[in-house]
């Protein structure tokens, strides 16, 4: 949410999903819930950067509890679907945008919860290539992959819904890659 000031709880000059931009605002994680008969908000934490939750002056000004610590995005994507896997919440996959995809904490517990997901990446994370399956050139980045989404002519256009500007359409494609750390697993990119 756009915000003037600087007594809102959360507000700074941060990156606004309202208009895809930087601004001074609000950041709210949602968890929403969608079926076949509909959808609706399920959790939602509100975002505080480290310029709150290291003043803790300003903090107590605005009535955040001392307890409150700083989280990321995806740290706070995580437990609110903690407590949805914990209540028992009947879903069998998650979806979300770059800012969690580049996150190897989320897709490790999404793994290790054998929870299916389909999260978009930036085109800088670094990947491999399926393995056994090397590709030439070299693929370092998910970035790299576009070319060959363009030979497969495999891209989807989807819309997202309405946003500030109108229609949100985004382009999909599907690789298996495997992400360079100690504990890579095939991810889809």
């Amino acid at each position: 949410m756009i915000k003037k000031g600087d007594k809102s709880v959360g507000v700074g000059h941060q990156q606004c999903g309202t208009t895809g931009d930087v601004r001074n605002c609000q950041v709210m994680v949602l968890l929403t819930y969608a079926a076949a008969s509909g959808h609706t908000f399920y959790d939602r934490r509100l975002y505080l950067p480290q310029s709150w939750t290291g003043d803790r002056e300003r903090c107590r000004a605005a009535g955040v509890p001392d307890e409150a610590a700083f989280a990321t995005k995806p740290q706070l994507g995580i437990a609110m679907l903690q407590g949805a896997v914990a209540g028992g919440l009947p879903f069998s996959w998650v979806a979300a945008d770059a800012d969690y995809g580049k996150d190897p904490a989320l897709r490790s517990w999404l793994h290790g919860q054998r929870i299916r997901y389909v999260l978009a990446v930036p085109l800088t994370l670094p990947v491999q290539g399926p393995p056994g399956k090397p590709y030439l050139p070299k693929v370092a980045a998910a970035g790299d992959l576009l070319h060959y989404a363009t030979v497969r002519e495999q891209w989807e256009r989807r819309s997202q819904g309405e946003g500030s500007k109108g229609q949100r359409a985004y382009d999909w494609t599907w690789f298996e890659v495997t992400l360079p750390r100690p504990t890579a697993s095939p991810t889809s990119c």
